[in-house]
């Protein structure tokens, strides 16, 4: 599927996710965490996505394409981002979706950098992590913060926990 999804705008993205049962006790929650609305768009691979930066309380926004190509590893997907005005942004919130709100703390940990996300909604903490390739994303041990990983339960995806909102 890979040699068959153009790729001039996309981008291979490596990542895992963690379950918590709480926030690591170090964590800087004075610092506010970044409100982050996502629009899973029906019937489609498509995010819209209002993001608050963290320093400015401005907003951010994207509309999203991440696709699992079955010819990579379950780690991997291809993402490409388009950044978005607020106006261009009003044009497609009014899309059939299915919606998830979410506060996102940035945490480091042995030189390691997180997301780590807050759904009050489902009472839930889940935790992210980037690399830049699959050998060092696949190197990481399960952070000492976490219960378990979930990166293979779709039942901790976004779009899964929107269709439950």
């Amino acid at each position: 599927m890979l040699e068959n999804y153009p790729m001039k705008y996309a981008q291979i993205e490596y990542e895992r996710r963690f379950l918590l049962s709480k926030l690591p006790s170090d964590i800087d929650t004075t610092q506010k965490g970044r409100q982050i609305i996502d629009h899973y768009i029906n019937g489609s691979h498509l995010r819209l996505r209002k993001m608050e930066t963290a320093v400015s309380g401005t907003f951010q926004y994207k509309f999203c394409k991440k696709i699992e190509p079955a010819d990579r590893s379950p780690l991997a997907r291809i993402i490409t981002n388009i950044y978005l005005t607020s106006q261009e942004y009003e044009l497609f919130v009014h899309i059939p979706a299915v919606n998830l709100t979410k506060v996102r703390y940035t945490y480091y940990q042995k030189d390691v950098r997180y997301s780590i996300d807050v759904f009050d909604k489902h009472n839930l903490i889940l935790c992210e992590v980037e690399k830049p390739s699959l050998e060092e994303l696949n190197n990481l041990p399960l952070p000492d913060f976490a219960i378990e990983e979930v990166t293979h339960n779709k039942q901790y995806t976004g779009y899964f926990l929107a269709q439950g909102a």
